[in-house]
């Protein structure tokens, strides 16, 4: 049985690449083979693991899918979760809601303080 947990739900303005939480949350559309130039700063700041997940296969931006980075010290960021939307022309709340399920359960089960 899942525990019950306290959630709290904002927003900020920032960069990607200089945002200090736990668990960073990027969602990904299947369309492309390389990050939108909104993540380009935070791709090129932690190596191309971005651009290295996506060539080798390892995430594809399917709906549902994820896939778990490291920042290694190289973004204020301990971790960085990539979320697939799937194609970009279907996306709807649903798909929103189940991106927001693999986050919300990937979090609890890393245990995270705090996420983005």
């Amino acid at each position: 049985m899942k525990q019950i947990i306290s959630v709290s739900v904002g927003t900020r303005k920032g960069q990607f690449d200089k945002t200090k939480t736990g668990l960073l949350c990027i969602g990904l559309f299947a369309d492309g083979r390389r990050p939108a130039r909104l993540y380009a700063g935070l791709d090129k700041r932690l190596g191309g693991a971005i651009t290295r997940a996506l060539k080798l296969g390892d995430f594809s931006g399917k709906a549902g899918e994820s896939v778990l980075l490291y920042g290694n010290g190289q973004v204020p960021a301990e971790r960085i979760l990539l979320v697939g939307l799937g194609e970009k022309k279907k996306v709807d709340l649903d798909v929103v809601r189940r991106a927001a399920t693999v986050v919300a359960d990937r979090a609890v089960s890393l245990k995270v303080a705090e996420m983005v």
